[in-house]
């Protein structure tokens, strides 16, 4: 009986341990999404050091090549948009940071558009909900979707882990410039945007 209550203790103890652990991994995942994205970005104006997360030997590099659905099933390349500056940001309904970027995102695709600024969002979700979300947001750029296929374009672009959001800019040359893994601020990307025009 005595052997019994030992076990049992020792199963709770254990059960906290990988509790707690848990949760403290959890919060420092949460944090490293909440750093200032200036010190975590890669690449052009923002540049202070790299993420182990992503490939920072990327910058410089031309983008890879994909092509996907638009949310009326019709197929896109990413070189349709050769020529442009062009934000291409992998993004999920059930994201938070990846809901709080956009309305920004609106705007400054609103602001710089006529300048050769564009945004493809890549939405690794079911495209019925996306399609719900970007017509309640009133987004003004081209969404694309995919599962697998969009989680292996974004590993292709860096984002190794699938981290969400991840936004690459890519300059008129299709060569990538900047990565952002996690939520990407206005004022940031404004300053890339400007610094390719």
């Amino acid at each position: 009986m005595q052997q019994q209550k030992t076990g049992n203790i020792g199963f709770i103890a254990a059960l906290i341990v990988v509790s707690l652990v848990s949760v403290a991994a959890g919060y420092w995942f949460y944090s490293l999404s909440q750093d200032e994205p200036a010190s975590r970005a890669v690449g052009g104006a923002s540049m202070a050091g790299g993420l182990p997360a992503i490939d920072s030997q990327l910058i410089g590099s031309p983008r890879p090549d994909f092509t996907l659905p638009d949310l009326t099933g019709e197929p896109h390349n990413i070189g349709a948009w050769d020529g442009q500056i062009v934000l291409v940001n992998f993004w999920a309904t059930w994201c938070p940071p990846c809901r709080k970027e956009m309305p920004a995102f609106i705007e400054l695709r609103e602001q710089y558009s006529a300048q050769g600024f564009e945004i493809v969002g890549v939405a690794i979700d079911d495209p019925q909900q996306v399609q719900d979300f970007v017509d309640t947001l009133g987004v003004n750029y081209p969404i694309l979707h995919g599962d697998v296929d969009a989680m292996e374009i974004a590993k292709a672009y860096g984002d190794r882990f699938v981290t969400l959001p991840y936004s690459v800019l890519l300059d008129r040359d299709g060569t990538i410039r900047f990565i952002q893994p996690g939520e990407l601020h206005k004022h940031v990307l404004e300053a890339e945007i400007q610094a390719l025009l």
